[in-house]
């Protein structure tokens, strides 16, 4: 759990991350997450403290599996009880993410060699 809050506390603090853009944190991707619930509530409380104040901008969050999905849920859940400035919304695909922020179709990954637009 404390990997998990630090791993946050390391993207919030990076200076190449805009916090008062909409955002995806995609989960797809995650094997195992070895968090408890009140691991996700401590979490949910470590962001709290570090929220830009008056920034109203949306999270989605992609998360495949069950566990994963339901644990999202809970953090989404905490976070709206805590009245925090930003909407956050838990997707089993990045597609409904996506179309929630209002972002175009995820692109294909580039293949190897592959020249950039």
């Amino acid at each position: 759990e404390t990997d998990l809050i630090a791993a946050f506390m390391r993207a919030m603090d990076d200076p190449h991350i805009d916090p008062t853009l909409d955002q995806i944190v995609d989960m797809r991707g995650v094997q195992r997450l070895d968090v408890s619930a009140a691991g996700v509530w401590r979490l949910a409380q470590v962001v709290s403290a570090a929220d830009p104040p008056d920034v109203a901008r949306r999270v989605a969050i992609v998360a495949s599996s069950d566990y994963l999905f339901g644990m999202a849920r809970m953090y989404e859940a905490l976070r709206a009880t805590a009245a925090a400035p930003e909407v956050y919304q838990v997707f089993r695909d990045m597609a409904a993410a996506r179309e929630w922020l209002g972002l175009g179709p995820e692109k294909a990954a580039m293949t190897e060699g592959e020249a950039s637009p």
